[in-house]
């Protein structure tokens, strides 16, 4: 992705990560839009990989095209799985947490969620993600973690589909 970014940024082309193409709105490229430089990459063909680490508390780490489907059978594989998510299937992690897709859950009075656990949005359970993003210092696109203490995560966590995630743990 990233010699692909740089590439693209090199010949005036723009990349937008395309999933499972769930939502109505036009995030990948807008009605009506000059799309003859614009490159979309299909993250369900490759960015699909995913790894469950257990302990207390567990955790998951998926590519960006990987489906809701196959990370919650792989959390249920593990004895695992997420107190809320939205509806599960034929999304892409990477396209849910571009628009901000939530759960419905909410703790019941008196209830003590597990660590690890939460409600809201499902960008609110990621721990770590990994974008291609500019790098000032070298005039270039890189893979960059970020972790949830730094404060720039957020511009990853509901990016509307202008950013380009590639993993999310």
């Amino acid at each position: 992705m990233v010699t692909l970014a740089n590439w693209a940024h090199e010949q005036g082309y723009r990349l937008r990560a395309r999933g499972k193409g769930h939502t109505w709105s036009p995030l990948v490229v807008s009605t009506g839009a000059d799309t003859s430089r614009t490159i979309i990459v299909d993250t369900t063909s490759h960015l699909t990989a995913v790894s469950v680490r257990g302990g207390d508390p567990g955790s998951v780490t998926a590519q960006a095209g990987a489906t809701l489907d196959t990370i919650l059978t792989r959390l249920e594989e593990a004895g695992l799985g997420l107190a809320a998510t939205t509806a599960p299937g034929d999304l892409t992690i990477g396209g849910v947490l571009a628009i901000g897709g939530h759960g419905a859950g909410l703790p019941t009075g008196g209830e003590h969620p597990p660590a690890g656990s939460g409600f809201g949005t499902l960008s609110s359970l990621v721990t770590s993600l990994t974008a291609v993003a500019w790098n000032a210092a070298e005039a270039r696109y890189a893979l960059r973690t970020f972790t949830r203490s730094d404060p720039d995560i957020r511009a990853f966590l509901v990016h509307l589909g202008r950013a380009f995630t590639t993993e999310v743990t």
